[in-house]
């Protein structure tokens, strides 16, 4: 397998195909897929065989904040720490060493995987808040 920071066209095209296999990203359109990779600061995947098979993405201001989105793991590879290791990418990237909070946010019955990086839900009462357009 190969850790890569950049996706090609045919990785862009695999990553929307990933993202069809999820609740929470099997809306976007290819479109939104290649806009969310050009918005990234920071993107991690794992190919085989020129095969996007892991991804996730880092918002980030690169001080203060790095937002985690779509940890994502084709549904053939789960099962192989895969999770695990894209934390490690994004957590451990190096542009992101100086980074003081990184936040996610996820299911109830994810909590206990993200605890293992060291991930809390107590800080101090903030709340999530959205609004859609």
């Amino acid at each position: 397998m190969q850790i890569i920071s950049q996706l090609k066209d045919q990785h862009i095209e695999q990553l929307w195909r990933l993202f069809k296999q999820e609740w929470w990203t099997n809306g976007r359109s290819i479109q939104e897929t290649q806009a969310v990779v050009v918005g990234s600061q920071t993107c991690a995947g794992l190919v085989n065989a020129d095969k996007l098979i892991r991804f996730t993405q880092v918002l980030t201001d690169y001080t203060i904040k790095a937002f985690v989105f779509d940890i994502i793991v084709d549904k053939a590879h789960r099962g192989q720490s895969s999770g695990k290791k894209l934390m490690g990418l994004g957590l451990n990237h190096e542009a992101l060493r100086n980074v003081k909070h990184f936040e996610l946010y996820c299911l109830l019955e994810m909590v206990p995987f993200y605890k293992k990086f060291e991930f809390s839900t107590d800080f101090g009462g903030i709340h999530l808040m959205r609004k859609i357009q």
